[in-house]
């Protein structure tokens, strides 16, 4: 999937569509896109730039994926970022770069994952409001 010749596009809905992979430079031209929806699909992985150019993003929904592993420099160029969905995957573990520069993020999602206490580090979230852990394998 590559979307060319889009680079006005705010919003792109991609949910239920069985995607199973995305190659790394298919958001390339999509500069301001703001919101971003793969939830509901069958990725499995998630190359480290393929959000690289989106500077203007704010909603990002990968939830009820296959997703074992969300690598840690994926959302290195997000600052604007302020909700993230990552429920109903197969997360067990995430670094805590993976969270590093979004100061703005206000709403993270991790729930039904297979998530531990000691798989996860949450720092420097200052403007985090809601937290979602539910269904995880916290003790």
């Amino acid at each position: 999937y590559h979307f060319a010749n889009l680079s006005k596009m705010e919003s792109l809905l991609l949910s239920e569509n069985q995607i199973s992979k995305i190659e790394r430079d298919s958001f390339k031209s999509l500069h301001l896109l703001k919101k971003l929806d793969l939830s509901d699909n069958s990725l499995h992985k998630i190359y480290s730039n393929t959000f690289f150019n989106l500077h203007n993003l704010k909603y990002l929904d990968l939830s009820k994926n296959r997703l074992k592993k969300i690598d840690s420099n994926i959302l290195c160029n997000q600052k604007l970022l302020i909700q993230i969905k990552l429920e109903s995957n197969l997360l067990t573990n995430i670094c805590s770069c993976v969270f590093k520069n979004l100061t703005n993020l206000n709403y993270l999602d991790l729930s039904d994952n297979f998530l531990s206490a000691n798989s996860f580090d949450i720092f420097n979230l200052n403007k985090l409001e809601k937290l979602r852990l539910a269904k995880n394998r916290l003790e």
